[in-house]
């Protein structure tokens, strides 16, 4: 049997090599549309919402594995709250992932490589949590891992033509390690509302395929610790720097860390078992770690104490009048404030400080009530062109 029709939804993702189906196959209510539509909002196209027609037949020289939507279907999909809407739609793509939704109790840490047979083909298949906050992006890391490279890509086909391009936009790639309980999953999530990329607990063999060369700059933030699988300081410190010169990417090691015994307190108070403390007490898996990373955090570009008390993160930066980043006793917003302030001496370095609204204790009132009104004076000004439009041509 060459065909058959199966209860998922499919997705067109953009490939070196043209765009790659990717099959999300679950029950009803699982979260199939959910991350449907994530990935769609992140440049990926609709093939098939639901029920989706494979199809196995001969190309490039082997028996491929393709997808398409059911001609009463093709092009609606069914968005909770929303009902039917039409998208964008690719016809057909070859399939190049499958990917089970999974109750986020159900997905392994550390999976073996797993495949599943299809009229024939078989596809690689892999467990997500679909409502999990990285879900696309780990798909994305996947499907990459697994699509071949195309024939006469790379450095050496690019030929002259390289080198008449002007510079490229260097992609920001900020890799996330520290002691285990210093807050790497809330940094994570920090950068993602950054509109960062992140992706968690990376193999490090697969960290050069998230990062292909020419792809566009889209922000990029990984999270590697002891707890990653084949995690090893040494190779991870070689992948630095083998990453590091490439004129495509700026690279930041962010290396997250607080006092031991706040750590210990972390794990104490919501019982968890730290990974290298086994049966011994939390305190000697702290010290096994702060051993095993100490050369990380020598390497680290930014180290940031997650557990500082009040007041240790304010900024003040040349140049700029008004301080920013103000104290937290929170670890996740020191992490906001470091990159605020980080933006914020950018922004002044380029001759364009930015508004910052500070109270009168800090710069009087007069100075904090002019700060205010511009603030919004501006905000008004940008939504007032922003539905300058709305109505001329009949909508709304």
């Amino acid at each position: 049997m060459n065909r058959s029709q199966i209860h998922a939804t499919c997705v067109a993702l953009a490939g070196s090599a043209g765009p790659a189906a990717v099959l999300l196959r679950g029950p009803s209510g699982s979260g199939k549309s959910d991350l449907a539509l994530r990935l769609i909002d992140q440049g990926a196209t609709l093939v098939a919402d639901d029920q989706c027609l494979l199809e196995a037949r001969e190309a490039g020289g082997r028996r491929r594995l393709f997808a398409r939507a059911p001609e009463t279907i093709a092009g609606a999909m069914e968005v909770r709250g929303l009902g039917i809407v039409s998208l964008p739609r690719t016809a057909e793509a070859p399939v190049a992932l499958l990917v089970d939704m999974a109750p986020p109790e159900t997905v392994e840490r550390l999976p073996e490589a797993a495949e599943e047979d299809l009229l024939g083909v078989a596809v690689p298949r892999i467990a997500l949590d679909p409502f999990e906050t990285s879900a696309p992006a780990k798909l994305r890391v996947a499907l990459k891992a697994r699509l071949p490279a195309p024939e006469g890509c790379g450095p050496a086909a690019a030929g002259g033509a390289a080198q008449d391009a002007g510079p490229a936009e260097r992609r920001p790639l900020v890799l996330v390690t520290g002691m285990s309980g210093a807050g790497r999953s809330l940094a994570l999530k920090i950068l993602e509302d950054l509109g960062y990329e992140a992706v968690d607990n990376l193999p490090l063999d697969l960290l050069d395929a998230l990062v292909p060369e020419g792809e566009a700059p889209r922000p990029l933030a990984v999270g590697v610790d002891i707890r990653s699988r084949r995690f090893a300081v040494r190779p991870l410190i070689d992948r630095l720097d083998r990453l590091g010169p490439r004129p495509d990417l700026a690279v930041t090691l962010l290396f997250l860390d607080c006092e031991s015994q706040v750590i210990e307190r972390r794990f104490t108070e919501t019982r968890r078992r730290h990974p290298l403390a086994h049966e011994r007490p939390v305190a000697d898996g702290i010290n096994a770690e702060r051993r095993l990373v100490a050369p990380l955090q020598a390497r680290a570009d930014l180290v940031l104490d997650t557990g500082a008390p009040r007041g240790d993160a304010m900024v003040a930066l040349p140049g700029l009048d008004t301080p920013v980043s103000p104290g937290s006793t929170v670890g996740g917003a020191l992490i906001v404030n470091a990159v605020k302030a980080e933006v914020a001496a950018r922004l002044t370095a380029m001759g364009h400080p930015p508004r910052v609204l500070t109270a009168g204790a800090v710069v009087g009132r007069e100075r904090s009530e002019a700060l205010f009104e511009a603030a919004y004076d501006e905000h008004a000004r940008r939504l007032a062109a922003l539905y300058a439009d709305i109505g001329k041509d009949g909508t709304s």
